[in-house]
This record gives C-alpha cells, sequence and structure tokens, in this order.
C-alpha cells in the first residue's frame, strides 16, 4: 500500500513502506533505549525505575532517568499513578527533584491551555533570534555535522525516538544560536521523531531554549559536553570549545557557524513520516459504536486505569497528522499500545463523526481542525499540579503556587 509520507524539507511524495531502509547498522552504541508497547510494558517499566540518585545523575546522559516519557505523553500512564506509586514505593516527598521535573510536564500543559495556539510562535515577540535557515540543513539531518554530540544525538532520535532531555538541550542550542535555523521548523522536525513528541513540552521547551519565552538564552559549549556526556560526544577542539562569553557573541551574530570537516561513514537515512498509521484501519461512521468510551492516541491507559466497563473503541484523528506527522516507530508505538486495550481501531476524518461520544480531554485534541467544544462529551482525571486561577508566565511563579498548595492540601 503506498502511503502519504512528508519529508522535513516540506516535500510530500509518496512512497512503498515495505521499502524503508534502516539506520541501523550506523548504531554506535545507541540502542540502549527499547519502549515496550502498551501499558503492560508501561507499568513494568515504572517498576524498573527507582528514583533514589536520580537528582545527582540526571544531568548525566548515562544516569539514571525514569525514560518513562513515551507512556507520560500517550496517557498510558498518568503523572499522578507515577507519583503515587513512586512516593509510597521509595519514601519521596514533594520537595524531591523527581516531583518538581513532573510538575515541569504540567506546567507546559498549563502554558499550552492559556495560550493554545499561540505555543507555535514567540511567546515574547521582541526576543526572537536571528533567523537565517528556514529549513533543518542537510548536514544536520544526515548526521554529518562534524561535532559528535549534534550526529549522535540525530541518530540517537532517528533510531529510538528517545532522547535525554540534557542532549535536547543541546542540539536545540546548536540549531537556534549557532546555525541560526528559525525554532519552529526545528522544532517540528524533533518533534517528528520523538516516541514521546508532546507537542506542549517540545515547542515551550524550545522556545526556552531559544529565549522567545523567557529574558535569557540557552547555550552550552565542549566543556559542558565532556562533564556530562560519554567520551564518544566529544567536541573539543571544535567551534563550541570557547567560553560561554564568546559563544554568546556568536549567538547575537547575524552570521552560522559552519560545519565542521566531514566524519567518516555513511549519512543517516532521515525515516520518512506518515501523516496516517501504516497499518489499514477502516473509517469510522456516525452510527458506529454511539455509546463507547473513545480511546485516542493521547488517553491510551485512561480506561484501564479508571476502570471503565462500558463498550470502548479506539480512533485516531488524522486530521491532527495533516499538521503533525509522525515516523513508522511512532506510529508502530501508539497502534500497538492501543491494540493491548482495544482490538477495534478506527481511523476519522472529521470530529462530527464523534458527536455525543465520551472519551477523555487531552490539550493535543485541540489541534484537530474540526474540533469544537461541545463535539465531543469529555470525562477528567486529576493532574498533580493544578493551577488554573491564573496564568503564570514563568515555571519559577507556577512553582510557587504549588508549593503554597502543598502547605495546605496533598498532591499525587
Amino acid at each position: 500500500m503506498d502511503q502519504v509520507v512528508v519529508s522535513t524539507m516540506g516535500i510530500v511524495f509518496h512512497a512503498n513502506v515495505a521499502k524503508r531502509e534502516s539506520n541501523m547498522s550506523l548504531l554506535s552504541g545507541n540502542s540502549f533505549y527499547s519502549a515496550s508497547v502498551g501499558r503492560k510494558g508501561a507499568l513494568r517499566a515504572l517498576s524498573q525505575f527507582n528514583p533514589t540518585d536520580y537528582k545527582r545523575t540526571r544531568n548525566f546522559l548515562e544516569g539514571n532517568v525514569s525514560k518513562l516519557s513515551p507512556y507520560i505523553t500517550h496517557g498510558i500512564l498518568s503523572l499522578r499513578e507515577i507519583w503515587s506509586l513512586l512516593k509510597s514505593k521509595y519514601g519521596l516527598r514533594e520537595k524531591d527533584k523527581f516531583f518538581n521535573e513532573l510538575v515541569w510536564r504540567d506546567y507546559f500543559l498549563h502554558v499550552w491551555k492559556w495560550k493554545g495556539s499561540e505555543i507555535f510562535f514567540p511567546l515574547i515577540h521582541d526576543r526572537e533570534p536571528i533567523i537565517c535557515e528556514s529549513s533543518v540543513p542537510k548536514d544536520i539531518v544526515a548526521g554529518k555535522t562534524g561535532l559528535q554530540v549534534i550526529d549522535e544525538t540525530v541518530c540517537q532520535l532517528y533510531n529510538t525516538g528517545y532522547v535525554h532531555n540534557h542532549a535536547r538541550m543541546w542540539i536545540a542550542s546548536y540549531l537556534i544560536h549557532f546555525r541560526k535555523v528559525d525554532w519552529k521548523i526545528a522544532a517540528d522536525w524533533f518533534y517528528s521523531h520523538l516516541l514521546d513528541g508532546d507537542l506542549g513540552s517540545n515547542h515551550l521547551s524550545w522556545q526556552w531554549v531559544a529565549g522567545t519565552s523567557r529574558t535569557g538564552i540557552y547555550l552550552f559549549n565542549a566543556e559542558n559536553v565532556a562533564k556530562f556526556a560519554p567520551h564518544k560526544f566529544n567536541i573539543k577542539n571544535s567551534q563550541l570549545d570557547k567560553t560561554y562569553e564568546e559563544l554568546h557573541e556568536i549567538a547575537l551574530s547575524p552570521d552560522p557557524i559552519q560545519q565542521e570537516s566531514i566524519g567518516k561513514g555513511e549519512n543517516l537515512i532521515e525515516p520518512p513520516l506518515f501523516t496516517s498509521p501504516t497499518e489499514i484501519f477502516p473509517d469510522i461512521s456516525e452510527s458506529l459504536e454511539k455509546d463507547a468510551f473513545i480511546i485516542h492516541p493521547w488517553n491510551i491507559g485512561f480506561y484501564e486505569r479508571n476502570n471503565l466497563k462500558q463498550k470502548k473503541i479506539a480512533v485516531i484523528f488524522t486530521e491532527f497528522h495533516q499538521k503533525h506527522p509522525w515516523n513508522k516507530k511512532r506510529w508502530d508505538f501508539v497502534v500497538n499500545s492501543m491494540k493491548e486495550t482495544c482490538s477495534n481501531i478506527y481511523l476519522c476524518s472529521n470530529m462530527r463523526h464523534m458527536k455525543s461520544r465520551v472519551t477523555s480531554f487531552d490539550q493535543h485534541l485541540t489541534e484537530v481542525p474540526s474540533f469544537k467544544k461541545g463535539c465531543l462529551t469529555f470525562l477528567s482525571e486529576p493532574i498533580i499540579s493544578e493551577v488554573s486561577e491564573k496564568y503564570c508566565k514563568s515555571f519559577s511563579s507556577y512553582w510557587r503556587v504549588v508549593e503554597k498548595k502543598l502547605r495546605t492540601t496533598k498532591l499525587g
């Protein structure tokens, strides 16, 4: 079957799914991460995570991080149940760093709820960095920048769909401040290959690095990489082996840095992006299973987590993916996770076909063009740090409200 495929260069073409080449032979020890699908895999991963030394090691690429983000993004696990289990099992408290990091996730959701589609544009309009590139440069896409930290990160992104948060910040800083790529274009490219791609967390993180949502910008240098990454990420004697003062001047200059000397080996092959699953599913009709609970790509664990008993069907809103396509790895993870929960999966091209059905709300649904309030009936579950009274411009202001609530009630 032919699928619609979208490249990061903005070209739409048709390609046979079976003829996709793999980058796996190009890996140099990056296949350390593999997310088991579904709720069973998620609960197993959660049970294996010990957060005891999380605070001390979390900034190191080989440090002890949970890697639960794909399950959080797709609603297979909720932040509340993650916190509840770890709190009871390890005696964690809200003052612990891991709780703070979970609250960052809620904060990004908070901003998205208040700002809506504005998160895809600079939140501070006069803070936009200099832009020289309106697409991701070919050497970055091919993993041939000559900077090991960037090339290894791109290789990991393509082959596992997971990148450590510190490496995400490095590659974002490199694209925005040193190669002068439009942050939104770069964020879209990065999101499309992430197994855990969440539009709020991803795009607001890129804005944080770019300085379009705050007063500063994020930069890194060779010394920082040497401290927190394995030796194969080394960029000593490169254009980034400078002081932060020198790099700040480069970031503010109108000229991008040049590609480093090209290393040996083949170019990475960017996985193609698809606007629908690579597996064939029927279209849903207005009359089909009208009383069923809708499982969608961002609430896959909601039904089981809340012990619902009514009929259930799984639905993929294809309109969303016209704007936000995924690669095959992401589609396989989502579809197979859905299959573990529900055997009936349908495609929906317009939300009007969902009229009066019941599901749980996720902010991603607002990115479906035909989404309207009232088109579905929404169930909800509490998050760990709801702050809805006012908009908080910064995480620090959000955290102060959370801390105030912690003094009067129990969260999680």
